[in-house]
C-alpha cells in the first residue's frame, strides 16, 4: 500500500505593507485628531483613506504632531495577535515595504524593524521604505515577490493593473476595491497565497 504523499509547500517571497495591515495607524491617527478637534471619531468606521471625518486643517495638524513625535512608529498597536507571523520566516521569505513618513527619532527602517521585533512578528525582518506609495510597484517587481498585501485602494489598484499578484486587507475605507482578492486576516492571506502558488 502506497503511503500518502506529504504535502510540500515551496518557499515563497511574500510581501507585506505595514500600516493598516499589521499596525493600527488609523487608531493612533484618530486618537490624535480627536484631541485636536474635540471629536470622537472611531477608527473602525473610517470611511475614506483621507480621514474626511476631519477637516483639512485638523488633518494637517495631526500630521504635524506625528512628524514631531519621537519614535512615533514604535508606538502603534498591532491589528492582529503577533504570533501569526512567527512561523512564516521558517517557511517563506517575507518582505515589508512601507511608505511611512519621517518622524523625530530613529530612522523609519529602524523603528519598523524594532516594532516587528517587539511584537514578535519576526526576528530579522527585511524592511524597505519608499518615499511614495506609487514606488512600491517597481520595488515589488524588482524583488520578484510572489505576492503582496496592502490596504490602500490606490496601491492595490495600481499593482493589479501591473499584473502583480496582490491582495487587499479588508478595511472600512477600501470597500469599493473589487479588483483583488479581499482577506480579513494575515493568516487568510498566507493560506491563500500558499494554496494558489505554493504547492509542489
Amino acid at each position: 500500500m502506497w503511503a500518502a504523499k506529504e504535502l510540500v509547500i515551496k518557499n515563497l517571497r511574500i510581501g507585506f505593507d505595514i500600516d493598516g495591515v499589521l499596525a493600527n495607524f488609523s487608531g493612533r491617527f484618530c486618537e490624535i485628531a480627536n484631541k485636536i478637534s474635540g471629536k470622537s471619531v472611531d477608527w473602525r468606521g473610517q470611511a475614506t483613506w483621507e480621514f474626511e471625518e476631519f477637516t483639512a486643517q485638523e488633518v494637517d495638524q495631526t500630521w504635524d504632531v506625528i512628524h514631531t513625535t519621537q519614535d512615533f512608529w514604535l508606538k502603534l498597536d498591532p491589528l492582529e495577535p503577533s504570533a501569526i507571523l512567527r512561523d512564516v520566516e521558517e517557511q517563506h521569505t517575507p518582505f515589508f515595504i512601507t511608505s511611512r513618513v519621517p518622524v523625530a527619532g530613529q530612522s523609519i527602517e529602524r523603528q519598523t524593524q524594532k516594532w516587528l521585533n517587539w511584537h514578535k512578528f519576526l526576528g530579522c525582518p527585511t524592511v524597505l521604505v519608499v518615499p511614495h506609495w506609487s514606488q512600491k510597484k517597481a520595488l515589488i517587481k524588482d524583488l520578484k515577490l510572489d505576492s503582496f498585501i496592502d490596504d490602500k485602494p490606490d496601491t492595490v489598484e495600481q499593482l493589479y493593473a501591473a499584473d502583480v499578484n496582490c491582495y487587499i486587507y479588508d478595511q472600512p475605507y477600501n470597500k469599493q476595491v473589487a479588483c483583488a482578492p479581499r482577506v480579513k486576516s494575515i493568516l487568510d492571506y498566507i493560506k491563500n497565497v500558499e494554496d494558489r502558488l505554493g504547492r509542489i
